[in-house]
């Protein structure tokens, strides 16, 4: 299968803040984490927060309108520089599944940063819990099925409030479900398939692993199945035992720094027309640095017949330019699985993109940005705001891609 890029379909449509998913809901409306920004204008620019979920109205990008959900737990990003306040959550999957949403939350047990406020080397996420809300961001429940949603205090992130929780390796820390149409309505065998990484840090966040769940049993920890390999018919093997996990796929080494706490999540779409299931992901090319401002990211397609694999690659760009432009820095793909074709030949990608090449030539810059590192934590936040007000920050792009035959 070859993959043609339509740079000129690109729309740039704003906002701030990475897009960490998307689901296409029984409304018909695609629902989407956005995490550490303000998201698409909705909301008043100093109000940034680590996770909130918009929903997105119309039939193509080009038409598509934001919503906010009011009742969504809010999550202000200040927190993150107050010891006692109870920890971010990071929610980089949501699913709709038989007319609810289901998102899971990541966080950890760790407070980020030394007393300067410079970050611990070893934070990482390592705790996982869900919320859902039966009626489509109306109202949200934590997992015990009450409401409203809460924070818990870190003391408090127990197994018995968390469906992972300092796994072996931080396993699970961080998730995607697999997309299989409009309210999983593509799904036969009645499970959900997650995804994630096999732990912290370079050879083995860039392993995939994943489990399945009925549908229905989703806030149970104890329905949740890992996958152990594949069988000699292609089939999947299963178990209950998290030790037992084997891994899915293995992305490239050489991205990660030892402290980067969130890369290789994938966005995988089942599409329909075509019989096969579709992967994307991208990450830091660079060792040496954290996040993927200092150099393009990579950015790798697969598909498969199965869920589990095997996957095979269909794309790869070591250093991904969208559009050819030398200045991007983009990150977080994710397939809109709404807008998949009707003949599975063609899918809109969307990514975000921060654009930091001009700190990397203009002195001025770079001295702006070294000024804004050395501040407190809330004059760095204003500062923060200032300068994503008054530069090229494209939190939310979209791209025409198309399938061919090889």
């Amino acid at each position: 299968m070859r993959v043609t890029f339509r740079d000129e379909t690109i729309l740039r449509l704003g906002g701030d803040g990475a897009w960490a998913g998307m689901t296409w809901g029984v409304d018909d409306r695609q629902f989407a984490p956005v995490c550490d920004g303000s998201g698409l204008s909705l909301l008043p620019k100093e109000h940034f927060f680590s996770t909130r979920v918009f929903a997105l109205a119309g039939e193509s990008p080009d038409r598509a309108t934001c919503q906010d959900l009011p009742a969504y737990p809010d999550i202000p990003m200040p927190d993150i520089y107050k010891p006692a306040a109870p920890p971010l959550y990071y929610g980089f999957a949501v699913l709709s599944v038989d007319g609810c949403l289901y998102q899971y939350l990541s966080t950890s047990t760790m407070f980020p940063f030394f007393d300067d406020f410079t970050v611990q080397p070893g934070f990482h996420l390592n705790c996982v819990k869900v919320i859902y809300s039966p009626d489509l961001g109306e109202t949200w429940f934590n997992q015990d099925r009450s409401t409203p949603v809460v924070r818990e205090l870190r003391e408090e992130l127990t197994p018995q409030r968390a469906v992972f929780a300092n796994e072996p390796q931080a396993a699970f820390s961080f998730l995607t479900f697999l997309q299989m149409g409009q309210d999983y309505r593509d799904n036969r065998d009645g499970y959900v398939y997650v995804y994630g990484p096999n732990g912290i840090g370079d050879g083995a966040m860039n392993e995939l692993v994943m489990f399945r769940v009925p549908k229905d049993r989703i806030l149970d920890r104890g329905s949740y199945e890992f996958f152990r390999g594949i069988r000699a018919n292609g089939g999947a093997e299963w178990g209950t035992d998290i030790e037992s996990r084997g891994v899915v796929h293995t992305f490239p080494l050489g991205g990660l720094p030892p402290n980067f706490a969130v890369s290789w999540l994938p966005s995988v779409v089942y599409n329909a027309p075509l019989g096969v299931y579709m992967m994307v992901n991208s990450n830091s090319t660079n060792p040496e640095g954290v996040g993927h401002e200092d150099r393009p990211t990579y950015l790798g397609i697969w598909t498969a017949e199965q869920p589990w694999g095997p996957w095979r690659q269909i794309h790869e760009e070591i250093e991904w330019l969208p559009g050819g432009d030398s200045a991007a820095r983009a990150g977080s793909p994710v397939i809109a699985p709404k807008w998949i074709a009707a003949d599975g030949m063609s899918f809109w990608l969307l990514w975000h993109d921060v654009q930091m090449q001009a700190a990397a030539t203009d002195p001025s810059e770079a001295r702006q940005i070294d000024e804004m590192r050395s501040l407190a934590p809330e004059e760095a936040l204003r500062g923060r705001l200032l300068w994503r007000q008054t530069h090229p920050y494209f939190g939310l792009n979209v791209q025409r891609v198309d399938l061919a035959a090889a």
